[in-house]
């Protein structure tokens, strides 16, 4: 289960990780930009071509995905409001996929319950107690749970 949940979060964000790089910095755009540039550089860092995240390794030096993590509270809801709908798309994605990488990192290494043991791997980040449905994060000054994020009304 970790490595298919690894996988899933690699191959999710990389494919749109070229396109932000290219939209964040474009010179001729009338909408506000937003930096993925630490997100990029914490995948880039810390998961392999396999979609193996080294959470260790993240979690003792999470500095960049912290800073990205605190770049989606400060966004104006007025600044993504300006952006494509592909644009949008693309900002859910990565918000939702550091921000897992996030509840994974604050929990790692994972403890295990007895009780969620017996359905779930040890090391599964279904251990994580609300890790989708109590947990929240602060995205554009609100603070919704990774459950939440993953509705298409979202914002």
């Amino acid at each position: 289960m970790k490595k298919l949940i690894k996988a899933i979060l690699f191959f999710l964000a990389l494919p749109l990780m070229n396109e932000l790089v290219g939209v964040a910095g474009a010179q001729h755009r009338s909408t506000p930009a937003f930096s993925h540039d630490d997100y990029a550089a914490v995948l880039k860092a810390y998961v392999d071509d396999e979609g193996m995240v080294f959470y260790e390794g993240l979690k003792a030096k999470r500095e960049q995905l912290d800073t990205f993590v605190e770049a989606l509270g400060k966004l104006e809801t007025k600044t993504y409001t300006q952006w494509s709908q592909k644009e949008k798309n693309a900002f859910w994605l990565n918000a939702y996929n550091a921000l897992t990488l996030k509840a994974i990192v604050d929990n790692y290494p994972i403890k295990s319950s007895l009780i969620k043991s017996l359905t779930w791997p040890e090391n599964s980040i279904r251990q994580i107690d609300g890790v989708w449905d109590k947990i929240k994060f602060n995205v554009m000054s609100k603070m919704p749970t990774l459950e939440h994020m993953e509705q298409p009304q979202r914002a």
